[in-house]
């Protein structure tokens, strides 16, 4: 469709594209050309990552039954957290471990965030961090010996 000298459209070209462009028909197909592209480039990249993962793991077998025979102890490395955790907390949820951050620092004025995250079960800063933000909060010191009073 294109003039192959100079990579340009010429004006007819750029008439039909504009026309197609319009064309209800013309987009739905477009649409779905782009929809099975998708499908059929994400399915051939998940084969190849799936090949690439059983080539690991036979590696990784390889290697460990080496080292066993060498008398070599491997210690495996601790899990790391994976970005697709999909569990994420409610609005509720939040506020209600705000509120009782917010009660722990109330309770008991210059508590650490360390402290509030072993009473919470979760990790105090971000919604200490929040709570600083919306002035309810505020840190004494610095780094790790950084206490929380009331603002």
């Amino acid at each position: 469709m294109f003039n192959s000298d100079n990579k340009k459209a010429t004006d007819q070209e750029m008439a039909r594209l504009l026309e197609l462009s319009t064309d209800p028909e013309f987009l739905s197909q477009l649409d779905s050309f782009k929809e099975n592209k998708a499908a059929e480039i994400k399915a051939e990249y998940k084969d190849k990552i799936t090949a690439l993962e059983n080539e690991i793991q036979n590696i990784h077998a390889e290697l460990n039954a080496k080292l066993s025979a060498l008398g070599v102890n491997v210690v495996k490395a601790p899990k790391r957290r994976s970005s697709k955790n999909t569990s994420r907390r409610t609005k509720e949820e939040t506020q209600e471990l705000l509120s009782k951050v917010k009660d722990l620092v109330a309770q008991h004025p210059g508590i650490t965030a360390g402290e509030i995250t072993e009473q919470i079960n979760e990790t105090a800063s971000p919604l200490l961090s929040r709570l600083k933000s919306e002035g309810h909060v505020k840190p004494t010191g610095k780094g790790r010996g950084t206490t929380w009073n009331l603002a």
